[in-house]
Parts: C-alpha cells; sequence; structure tokens
C-alpha cells in the first residue's frame, strides 16, 4: 500500500522553524544524498559539520561537489564503487 509523505528543502524547513545553527548535519538518505544537498545550500553556510554516506562513484563525485560549492571544507573521504563517506566541516575563513 503506498504512503505519501510530505517533502521539504531543508533550507525551507530551517526558514520555517527558526532554525539557524545546527551542530552537525548527517546525510544518510539511500541514494538521495544530491538531492538533499541541492535543497541546504543556505543550510551548509551555518554548518560546522557535515557527515554524507553516498552511493556509487557518481553520487559521491556530485555530492563532493555540492559541498564544495556551499563553501565547505572536505576533510575527508572514502569513495568507493557502492557506499562512501564524507566529512566535511565549514572552510576556516568562514568560521
Amino acid at each position: 500500500m503506498p504512503i505519501e509523505i510530505q517533502v521539504m528543502k531543508l533550507d525551507t524547513y530551517g526558514d520555517e522553524h527558526g532554525i539557524r545553527e545546527v551542530a552537525l548535519l548527517k546525510v544518510d538518505t539511500e541514494g538521495m544524498e544530491v538531492d538533499v544537498l541541492d535543497g541546504a545550500q543556505s543550510v551548509l553556510a551555518r554548518m560546522p559539520q557535515v557527515a554524507s554516506e553516498t552511493h556509487g562513484e557518481a553520487r559521491h563525485k556530485t555530492s563532493l561537489d555540492r559541498l564544495k560549492d556551499g563553501g565547505v571544507r572536505i576533510d575527508a573521504e572514502e569513495g568507493k564503487a557502492r557506499t562512501g563517506m564524507i566529512w566535511a566541516s565549514l572552510s576556516s575563513s568562514r568560521v
């Protein structure tokens, strides 16, 4: 039986709920990591740390690009064919 759920960008959710600061963004969305990062660019600008699981080499590379585009420094990353991980933080110039 199909279930309908509401989906919104992290940026929208943060704005609507007045969330100005979060200690850690952990992304574990089973292949939707790029979509999450696309909807979190203003959140990334004020996020001290990010940990993201990635699925597949293409999503891993695109996730790295999205994080860098958001001004986030890649601290460590491990890209594998199936599942990878990215650890990132705000650039020292933005802290």
